[in-house]
């Protein structure tokens, strides 16, 4: 009967995340700074993309259903997500697009990296039948969004 319910979200991305160890800061950094974002692989492997907001929307509606619907949600796991891959190519493209930058990723890789997944997503279809969540912000429009926060916080990825 406690309130609680597990979380399983694809990759957050949105503005306010220092850590250029990360996909999509490493690349706003660089594509602001005229630089070409590194990609230690080829650009194929494919991940599931989640703007922060979404990601807070689903927090909201896990929340709510947890006291709203407690036999259908205590104790669950719930997934939140797109439920559609995206290449890590097409991403970084698509940041230096959003940046206006006149760069291309540097590849430096061949295929997958050792010890990573080749494709992976999430499937939301359990959150969404049971809160009507779904993701309201795409990733172009997303990273648009993430690229003009940085843009006005310039000393976080410096």
């Amino acid at each position: 009967g406690v309130p609680v319910a597990v979380t399983r979200f694809a990759n957050l991305y949105g503005g306010g995340d220092p850590n250029r160890s990360r996909l999509v800061p490493e690349a706003v950094g660089a594509a602001l700074a005229g630089r070409a974002p590194v990609l230690r692989s080829d650009g194929s492997p494919e991940r599931d993309w989640l703007y922060v907001e979404d990601g807070v929307a689903a927090y909201l509606a896990i929340a709510d259903a947890l006291d709203t619907a407690p036999g259908r949600a205590r104790g669950e796991a719930f997934n939140a997500g797109s439920g559609a891959p995206i290449s890590v190519l097409d991403v970084v493209t698509a940041v230096c697009a959003a940046a206006g930058a006149d760069v291309a990723p540097d590849i430096r890789g061949a295929g997958v990296p050792p010890g990573e997944i080749d494709r992976q997503y999430v499937d939301a279809s359990k959150l969404r039948s049971l809160t009507g969540w779904v993701p309201q912000v795409g990733l172009e429009e997303g990273l648009a969004r993430t690229v003009a926060w940085y843009r006005e916080h310039p000393g976080l990825l410096a």
